[in-house]
């Protein structure tokens, strides 16, 4: 079949817009290096937010009808001014504690450390140099929730692939990212 001038071969075609595809990808990878790199912020070092921590943890005390006093003894705590500043935000249970406090609460580590898989989306996402970007598409962290919920449900163990969570959302990110970047730069 000719076109333009030009002989289509189906093969040639398929790998030609692989190439292109894998050069935009390499592209972007080294755009997302470049912002990582400027601000200075990796996930590693991405850190609960204490106050939304506390809140979490005011919650489950508040869901089992405890006291401060009470929920201190469950969880071996010296008093209830670790409670407290605990739930004011101050600082983190020490990770026995902590793992006490998600047993009482019915709960991971994670969920008080981070809350639900969207939050800490949106978390990881800001921690990584990309706040201004959410402020202006709030919909981006939604959406790659659910491409994690659709494509990772039943395969995807948030105990057991921990690890691999940081770049899933990356990836599935700068599909998102590339998308809305290109449209910016048409308009």
């Amino acid at each position: 079949m000719k076109f333009g001038g030009h002989f289509l071969n189906k093969k040639q075609d398929q790998e030609y817009y692989i190439e292109k595809l894998e050069k935009e990808n390499l592209e972007l990878k080294e755009r997302i290096r470049y912002y990582e790199s400027k601000f200075h912020k990796r996930s590693d070092c991405m850190k609960p937010n204490l106050i939304e921590t506390g809140k979490r943890i005011k919650s489950i005390r508040s869901n089992l009808g405890m006291t401060m006093e009470q929920f201190a003894i469950l969880t071996d705590s010296s008093n209830t001014s670790a409670v407290n500043n605990w739930e004011r935000g101050y600082n983190l249970p020490n990770k026995t504690k902590l793992k006490k406090i998600a047993i009482l609460g019915n709960t991971t580590t994670d969920w008080i450390k981070w809350g639900t898989l969207e939050e800490y989306i949106t978390s990881y996402l800001i921690g990584i140099g990309y706040e201004l970007y959410i402020k202006d598409f709030p919909e981006i962290p939604h959406k790659v929730f659910k491409d994690i919920q659709e494509k990772y449900s039943d395969t995807f163990s948030l105990d057991k692939d921990y690890e691999l969570l940081d770049s899933i959302i990356k990836n599935i990110f700068t599909k998102y990212y590339s998308k809305e970047f290109e449209v910016n730069q048409i308009s």
